[in-house]
């Protein structure tokens, strides 16, 4: 399906910038219908799935490495590590930095 191509896209890129007429584009449709057929299917837009993933990603990253936080945050497709960490703390309610501490 559509949205089974979308995902498939979006986990495969997760370390990379693009756009979401790019992944509209692999899923097959029109980036509007990808936004409707993806929330139906999900309860998620693309973009917070994307983020989501990304920060799943960061997680892990974060508990079994040492690298620093923002070589994680561009490894993870995330064009400034302020964005990062802004959207780290919004998804975990806790800083990047805070969330490694925790976990040590």
């Amino acid at each position: 399906t559509a949205v089974r191509a979308a995902t498939a896209f979006l986990d495969a890129n997760l370390g990379r910038q693009f756009g979401m007429q790019e992944v509209a584009a692999a899923a097959g449709c029109s980036r509007a219908r990808l936004f409707h057929i993806f929330k139906q299917s999900t309860g998620l837009t693309p973009n917070d799935y994307l983020l989501r993933a990304r920060i799943a990603r960061a997680q892990e990253a974060l508990q079994r490495t040492t690298a620093p936080v923002t070589q994680i945050a561009m490894a993870c497709g995330f064009s400034t590590s302020q964005y990062f960490s802004n959207v780290f703390r919004k998804y975990t309610g806790q800083t990047p930095t805070a969330f490694r501490e925790r976990r040590s």
